[in-house]
C-alpha cells in the first residue's frame, strides 16, 4: 500500500494510468510526424485533430482557436510577448496583477525594458483583488490586461466576465488574457459566454495529464505574433514538430477531467471544508490566507512562530508533501503574492499551500493535521531561542 499524502497537486499532478497508456500506444506505434503526407503522418495530424476538438468542446471555442504549447508557462510568454510585438503600433501599456504566475509577471516586466509599461491591479480591504481599479488604470495606450483565473498560492477565483467585460467597455480594442492553469477542467468556462476574452493559457500536469504539454486558446482575428519562428505549424502561430504523445495525453487526461468535473470539484470541496475544520479542532495560531470566494483546489494556511521550509521538511520525511507556494517561485523566502495582499511578515513566513486532488482523502487529511500539530509546538519553541 502507498503509504505517502501528496498534497502539492497545485504544483503537478500524478498522471492517470490512461494518460500514460496512451502516450506509451502513440509513442510506439503512431510515432510520424504529424505534418507529413504519408499514412503515418496523417496518423499523428488525427491524434492532434482530435485533440484540438476536444479541447475547443470544453472550452466552447473553434479547433483552430487552439495552438499547442510546452505548457503553461511558454502559453503566458506567448500571449504577452506576442501581443506586445504585434501591436507596439497602438500602444505598449500593460495591466496585470501582483498575484499572476512569475512566468507572466517576470515576462511583463521584462518587456517594461523595451519602452513599454504596466500597471498592478491592487486588493481591496477584504484581500481580494479589485477589479474596480481598472476604470483607473485602463487607457488608450493599454493594448492588454492580463488576469489569472485562479490565483496558484490561495485560489482565489477571479470574475473572468466582469473583468473581460470592464476591460472591453473602458477600450474594446485592449485584448484580455487570462492564464487558467488552475481552472482549466477544475471550473466551467464557458468561451461562448465570455467572449471578451481574447487568450486563455492551460497546461496538462495540472489535471493528471503529461508535463510538458499546454495550449493558448488564441481568439479569431487576434493580432498576435508568433513566439517561435519556422514552419507553417499551427497556423504559422507556432513552428516545430507537435508532441504528439503529449497532445494525446492532454486529450484523455482533459476528457476524464471535464466529465467528472462537479463530481471532482464537491469532492475537493468537502476536504477543503474539513481541513479547515481540523485546524480549528487541533491547531493554534495560524491564519487562512484564501478567501473566501476560492477554488477549493488550493487551500493557503500560515503559521505563526515558524519557518515554513523547516515544517515541509518535517512533513516530507513523513511522506507527506505540501508546498510553501507556486513551485516556480518556492526559493523566494517570502511570497510575492502574500506580501501584496498585506498579510503580516509573522505569518508570511510559517506560510503553506495545500492542494487538493479527487484521490485525496479525509484520512490523509487527519494524518496531515496530526503530523502538523505533533510538530508546531517544538518548531516553535526552538523558533524562540
Amino acid at each position: 500500500m502507498n503509504s505517502e499524502i501528496y498534497l502539492d497537486n497545485a504544483a503537478t499532478t500524478k498522471p492517470y494510468e490512461e494518460v500514460i497508456e496512451r502516450m506509451s500506444d502513440v509513442a510506439r506505434f503512431t510515432y510520424g510526424n504529424s505534418s507529413s503526407t504519408h499514412k503515418k503522418g496523417i496518423e499523428g495530424h488525427r491524434i492532434v485533430k482530435s485533440a484540438s476538438e476536444t479541447l475547443s468542446n470544453i472550452l466552447h471555442c473553434e479547433p483552430n482557436e487552439i495552438i499547442f504549447t510546452s505548457g503553461g508557462s511558454e502559453s503566458n510568454n506567448m500571449a504577452i510577448k506576442g501581443i506586445f510585438d504585434a501591436n507596439k503600433g497602438r500602444g505598449r501599456h500593460v495591466i496585470t496583477t501582483p498575484i499572476e504566475h512569475p512566468t507572466l509577471i517576470n515576462t511583463v516586466k521584462e518587456l517594461n525594458k523595451d519602452d513599454g509599461s504596466y500597471d498592478l491591479l491592487a486588493f481591496d480591504d477584504n484581500k481580494n483583488l479589485d477589479i474596480k481599479k481598472l476604470h483607473q488604470l485602463v487607457k488608450k495606450q493599454t493594448i492588454l490586461v492580463s488576469i489569472m483565473h485562479v490565483n496558484s498560492e490561495t485560489g482565489e477565483i477571479i470574475d473572468l466576465e466582469k473583468a473581460s467585460s470592464l476591460t472591453k467597455n473602458l477600450n474594446d480594442r485592449t485584448y484580455f488574457h487570462t492564464d487558467s492553469v488552475q481552472g482549466f477542467c477544475k471550473l466551467p468556462i464557458n468561451l461562448n459566454k465570455l467572449n471578451n476574452i481574447d487568450l486563455l493559457s492551460l497546461s496538462g500536469h495540472k489535471i493528471k495529464g503529461p508535463k510538458g504539454i499546454g495550449a493558448l486558446y488564441i481568439k479569431k482575428n487576434t493580432n498576435i505574433k508568433c513566439l517561435i519562428e519556422g514552419g507553417s505549424h499551427q497556423y504559422g502561430l507556432r513552428a516545430g514538430t507537435l508532441n504528439t504523445p503529449g497532445i494525446a495525453g492532454l486529450e484523455i487526461a482533459a476528457k476524464l477531467a471535464y466529465n467528472k468535473l462537479q463530481e471532482n470539484y464537491d469532492h475537493v470541496r468537502v476536504l477543503n471544508d474539513y481541513t479547515k475544520d481540523m485546524l480549528k479542532q487541533y491547531c493554534k495560531d495560524y491564519i487562512i490566507n484564501s478567501p473566501a470566494i476560492n477554488s477549493p483546489y488550493i487551500l493557503n494556511i500560515a503559521f505563526s512562530g515558524i519557518a515554513s521550509e523547516v515544517l515541509l521538511n518535517h512533513l516530507s520525511s513523513k511522506e507527506i508533501y505540501v508546498s510553501a507556494g507556486s513551485a516556480c517561485s518556492s526559493s523566494k523566502k517570502h511570497s510575492k503574492v502574500l506580501q501584496s495582499m498585506g498579510v503580516d511578515d509573522k505569518y508570511i513566513n510559517g506560510a503553506i499551500r495545500v492542494s487538493f486532488n479527487h484521490e485525496n482523502t479525509k484520512a490523509e487529511i487527519d494524518l496531515f493535521i496530526k503530523e502538523v500539530n505533533s510538530i508546531l509546538p517544538m518548531l516553535r519553541k526552538f523558533r524562540r531561542k
